[in-house]
């Protein structure tokens, strides 16, 4: 998977994730992300309403979505040291899968928002040397469609350890899964998930279309 852009930055709808800090939880606003081409590593800092903040450095694409989050990503690189939570960690899960979502969603056209074209060269240059050299280029891209399901709530429970149950059984089709072992779960292993039901066995089954192949 290859990011849109080198270094991007993901603004978050207020509200939707929270870390813990001393004065409580402190909603992320926006995810700084950096993704360095050579090594393909990457890092990202999110920053909250709050001086407190939550990142990651150094990490692969795999390492974006952990079954658990290091220690030593959050504590021992940290100046001032504060404790990772179980919601932190359920935080940093979701950022990774927001970073990867993102990029997957940038490289469809139908998903992506372009910007509004720039004013012209000429007062752009004008502004430019007013400013002392030329700025970096910055733009700005509204990415996804039209919400059909509002998940908020499901996101929110999963923030706060909440199990969520099925009011309907699915059927759930064979896939093919990258399955984390190994020493602090930082190896994958290909496996593949046979076919099973999903819910709570008294409930009714919903039917729906499964596309094999």
């Amino acid at each position: 998977m290859r990011p849109p852009f080198r270094v991007f930055l993901i603004e978050v709808p207020n509200g939707l994730l929270t870390i813990d800090t001393e004065q409580g939880p402190s909603p992320v606003r926006v995810v700084l992300v950096h993704h360095e081409p050579k090594s393909e590593k990457w890092a990202y800092a999110a920053w909250t309403a709050s001086p407190a903040c939550l990142w990651r450095f150094g990490v692969t694409t795999a390492q974006l979505l952990p079954p658990s989050l290091p220690e030593h990503d959050l504590t021992e690189m940290s100046i001032f040291p504060m404790t990772v939570t179980e919601r932190d960690e359920r935080v940093a899960a979701l950022i990774g899968r927001l970073i990867v979502n993102t990029c997957l969603a940038m490289s469809d056209p139908a998903r992506v928002r372009a910007p509004a074209p720039a004013g012209s060269r000429g007062r752009r240059r004008k502004a430019d040397a007013r400013r002392g050299g030329e700025v970096p280029r910055t733009m700005i891209f509204r990415v996804g469609k039209p919400l059909e399901k509002d998940f908020r709530p499901a996101v929110r429970d999963y923030l706060e350890g909440r199990k969520r149950n099925l009011s309907v059984q699915t059927l759930v089709a064979g896939h093919w899964k990258m399955q984390p072992h190994g020493p602090g779960f930082s190896l994958r292993r290909l496996i593949y998930v046979e076919p099973y039901w999903r819910g709570d066995v008294d409930a009714p089954i919903h039917v729906r279309p499964i596309r094999l192949g």
